[in-house]
């Protein structure tokens, strides 16, 4: 019998899981570089563990776990994220540090339940409403904060300083059209 892949491991541990109906499911060190779509019939899932992967993409799929809570996406390979993480309106904790995230879908302003945002070792370009690149470094004394619940803005993106971002739409298109920089507490 031949070893089993990364996402057929990933697979069993999301079937075996279903008749429990879990709250939690853990699928991190599995070295799997995409997520099943069969994670979609654990509906109940409030906390869910992908660290220590090398997911290079997340599936649209992903917005059906509308109960989530947590999402820890940390030490994987993402680029990018699927605007249907939007939907998951009940996150309060998204961790993504160390991918290589460079942008984040501006859908993210609708988790307005969101307290923690974790972007630290990811480098972030916004494009402006003058179609200029803004480069965010976020290094290991980055880390950002909270999202303000407020609609069409992003704030506190830093421990060391924080940023408030505005979005507008145009067309199809959600552009950043303002982005202010604050220091953080203390300094």
């Amino acid at each position: 019998m031949a070893d089993k892949t990364p996402e057929q491991i990933a697979i069993e541990h999301i079937e075996q899981s279903i008749q429990y109906n879990p709250k939690y499911l853990d699928l991190s060190w599995l070295n799997i570089t995409t997520l099943p779509t069969e994670i979609t019939q654990l509906t109940h899932l409030e906390a869910l563990d992908l660290y220590n992967n090398r997911l290079v993409t997340l599936p649209a799929e992903i917005g059906q776990l509308v109960h989530l809570k947590r999402l820890d996406l940390r030490n994987n390979q993402l680029a990018t994220l699927p605007p249907e993480l939007g939907q998951l309106i009940n996150l309060n904790e998204l961790r993504l540090n160390n991918n290589k995230l460079r942008f984040i879908p501006p859908e993210i302003e609708k988790l307005t339940n969101l307290t923690l945002l974790d972007l630290e070792k990811n480098y972030m370009i916004l494009v402006t409403k003058e179609g200029k690149l803004v480069t965010l470094d976020f290094d290991a004394k980055t880390k950002a904060t909270q999202i303000d619940p407020t609609p069409t803005k992003i704030g506190e993106v830093g421990l060391g300083s924080s940023a408030v971002v505005q979005y507008t739409k145009e067309g199809d298109k959600n552009i950043a059209t303002s982005l202010e920089f604050k220091a953080a507490k203390g300094e």
